[in-house]
């Protein structure tokens, strides 16, 4: 995320999106997560640091956990549709670092927030998360090289 977030948008337009993306983000998590990360953006001249953590114990993003990673990545993706209005959520295998059950818990959380977005199309390699997106309406295009593409909603 921080690579992204760097290449992706210069310095200053960056320092006046960060009070913004941070509060969305931690707003985000705290809707659909079971704690609170308390994400905090750090951005200068030559960097910009995604901590997160409770009290005054911040951790770097880059140590993230794969399902904190697939977290912070998501809540980063709705912080730029809540700033910008984008319609459209794409994941590719948003779950490959996962669990099991840290997919299925990821897959509840997407399933919350699929009203605010026209199209969200993912790509999963866990069946339990196919099975669970075609029990609650999602369209399945089945690819052998991919193995599930899913389309949750459409307008």
């Amino acid at each position: 995320m921080k690579n992204f977030l760097k290449k992706e948008f210069p310095s200053y337009v960056i320092s006046t999106m960060v009070a913004q993306i941070e509060d969305s983000m931690n707003e985000f998590i705290s809707r659909v997560y079971y704690k609170d990360l308390a994400v905090e953006i750090v951005a200068n001249d030559d960097t910009i640091d995604v901590l997160y953590g409770t009290g005054e114990r911040k951790v770097d993003a880059i140590n993230a956990s794969g399902a904190e990673e697939s977290l912070l990545a998501l809540s980063y993706c709705y912080s730029l549709n809540s700033l910008k209005g984008f319609d459209l959520l794409l994941m590719d295998e948003v779950d490959s670092s996962l669990t099991e059950s840290a997919a299925m818990e990821l897959a509840n959380m997407i399933q919350k927030i699929k009203d605010e977005y026209g199209f969200i199309g993912l790509i999963s390699h866990v069946d339990t998360v196919k099975d669970f997106y075609e029990m609650n309406g999602a369209n399945m295009i089945k690819m052998e090289e991919v193995k599930w593409v899913l389309i949750l909603k459409t307008k």
